[in-house]
């Protein structure tokens, strides 16, 4: 090969060995916990990862404060931001099928949803979710589901706290964009986030988002969207997530977030341009 470009760490590892056995040039994507997680929690990781980044000709990141956290790992390194992009599966659907996807999920007339889908993890901080719901159904005056799509260790506890919340579990790649498009206000509150696609594809189907002020989350859905985690956490969340409900507010996918963009940008990057 001409060039390779790697995906995370353990293709980063990869492509290095084959820049030194073979001389083969790489460039290497970082995208979230392979950045702000496990280099700092073992060190051989670490030690690899610095290895990879100072030796690809360019890193590619998914947003700018991964590529800022990635300034803890090495400084001699060449970075660039590349946004991913958005299928375009995710659309808006015209109100009759939006209202006959509603109905599909027993939603009525006038209810309202708020949701979170993804990964049951604590990196996701999912546990915080039913405390939100809760702050949300006690300041919103009219009818709310609160929807949790996705699957892992923490399920079991969460069904636990709270009976009002209704799991989709797994829900196929496919079926994702009818779910977006039931939702009215997505929430994502992670610990820590490498972007934040998944509000992405809410924002393109229609809905307001928003989240916890880490990693990549503000780039996608604005600043003025997001809630610094810490004492109060839950309840600025649900007094955004009320406002929303309530009044229109304008939330408009970020222009650098195209797939054609990204492709541009890397094929500059891969000519040297």
């Amino acid at each position: 090969y001409d060039a390779v470009i790697s995906h995370a760490f353990t293709g980063g590892l990869f492509a290095y060995e084959a820049f030194i056995r073979f001389g083969v040039p790489y460039y290497a994507s970082w995208h979230g916990s392979d950045v702000h997680t496990h280099p700092h929690r073992v060190p051989v990781i670490l030690e690899d990862t610095v290895r990879i980044m100072e030796s690809a000709v360019c890193n590619f990141f998914v947003s700018k404060a991964l590529m800022r956290q990635a300034s803890n790992i090495t400084m001699n390194a060449r970075k660039q931001v590349l946004y991913n992009g958005v299928s375009e599966d995710f659309v808006r659907f015209s109100p009759e099928e939006r209202a006959a996807v509603r109905h599909s999920y027993g939603l009525v007339k006038g209810e309202k949803v708020v949701a979170y889908a993804g990964t049951l993890s604590k990196v996701k901080n999912v546990g915080v979710l039913p405390e939100i719901f809760k702050e949300v159904a006690r300041l919103y005056d009219g009818p709310v589901k609160f929807w949790i799509a996705g699957d892992g260790k923490l399920r079991s506890a969460l069904e636990a706290s709270a009976s009002s919340i209704r799991f989709l579990g797994d829900v196929k790649p496919e079926d994702m964009p009818a779910v977006m498009n039931c939702i009215d206000v997505f929430v994502l509150p992670s610990l820590n986030e490498g972007l934040g696609m998944v509000c992405a594809e809410a924002l393109r189907c229609g809905a307001n988002a928003v989240g916890s002020a880490v990693g990549g989350i503000a780039e996608v859905i604005g600043d003025d969207n997001v809630v610094p985690l810490g004492e109060g956490f839950a309840k600025a969340m649900a007094e955004k997530i009320v406002r929303m409900l309530t009044s229109e507010v304008s939330q408009k996918l970020p222009a650098d977030i195209d797939w054609n963009r990204t492709a541009s940008l890397e094929l500059s990057e891969l000519l040297g341009e």
